[in-house]
């Protein structure tokens, strides 16, 4: 470890790499029970921790407080620094390396969410992320969000220190870092009924608003998502009605002037109308009679015409 110790080169007297296991990172692909949710998130992962022993440092939720408790102007522009020394030195750290890809993930596990009671940062490779990635997902806060949080106490932390007198309200600007969103082009493996489907971000998106599929897209990271052992999230569907549906939203690429599904049976109706998907009723026998009914009334006035 001295070697990747000193990739951080002057991050190295602040901060300390450390690393899983070895067998931890030897079993990072493999779909054995044992070992999904237990082995390395990719197969290159490390982490990333403090040498400052503070309290206000044992994890991302106490970042910014105080000995006191509450957080003020001065403690959260310090956690602020922290946070952006801590990102450089992953950065340094995986550009000094060899074998690393550009797409680095920087991950924090929020109090509750922890398994080691001390801050470290996950820097994981995406582009090798393996089984355990998937199932421990919805535990990864990305380094940004807590930038954001962090910068937003501060706007408000400095509003508060401002007088109290009358004044004109100025718009408030924040430089906030984005939180970090998958692609459109990402793929999404979903397990509906013991079946494994496969659909881009881009084709979920294409959902009503407020759908089921709508809601579930865009909050893919919630733990309320039931999810398999290979933390696919887990539909209880039938999959062949619900595979209609997501062909229909695939085609809605090509025809965006119908976007109401057409399904032969009722099963796939129900289920659609019941996902907030609009789709075309089939025909009731009232209407058809009436449909007849009004066919040979306009041949019979036809025929009376055409005598007269």
């Amino acid at each position: 470890m001295a070697e990747e110790q000193a990739a951080l080169q002057d991050f190295a007297n602040s901060f300390c790499v450390c690393r899983n296991k070895p067998e931890n990172d030897a079993h990072w692909d493999s779909e054995a029970e044992e070992w999904i949710g237990k082995a390395s998130m990719s197969a290159r992962h490390r982490f990333l921790t403090t040498k400052d022993l503070r309290w206000t440092y044992f994890n991302a939720l106490t970042l910014g407080m105080t000995d006191e408790g509450d957080a003020d102007v001065a403690s959260l522009s310090e956690a602020i620094q922290f946070v952006e020394d801590l990102k450089a030195a992953a950065v340094t750290y995986v550009t000094n390396m060899q074998g690393w890809s550009d797409k680095i993930g920087l991950f924090f596990h929020v109090f509750g969410h922890n398994s080691v009671n001390s801050l470290h940062l996950h820097i994981v490779d995406m582009n090798s992320v393996g089984p355990t990635f998937h199932k421990l997902n919805y535990k990864n806060c990305s380094i940004g969000a807590v930038l954001k949080v962090l910068r937003e106490e501060l706007t408000a932390a400095e509003a508060a220190q401002q007088p109290k007198e009358p004044r004109i309200l100025q718009p408030k600007t924040a430089a906030v870092e984005e939180t970090e969103q998958p692609s459109l082009d990402a793929i999404q493996e979903l397990n509906v009924g013991g079946e494994f489907v496969a659909v881009s971000l881009a084709t979920l998106h294409r959902s009503p608003p407020n759908s089921f599929l709508k809601n579930m897209v865009e909050n893919l990271a919630s733990p309320t998502l039931v999810r398999d052992s290979r933390g696919r999230i887990f539909l209880d569907l039938p999959p062949e009605s619900f595979k209609q549906i997501i062909n229909h939203l695939r085609m809605q690429e090509l025809n965006q002037t119908d976007l109401h599904l057409r399904c032969a049976d009722e099963d796939t109706r129900l289920l659609a109308e019941s996902l907030g998907i609009p789709t075309h009723r089939p025909p009731t026998a009232h209407s058809l009679n009436l449909y007849v009914f009004g066919a040979a009334l306009a041949v019979g006035l036809c025929l009376l015409l055409k005598r007269t």
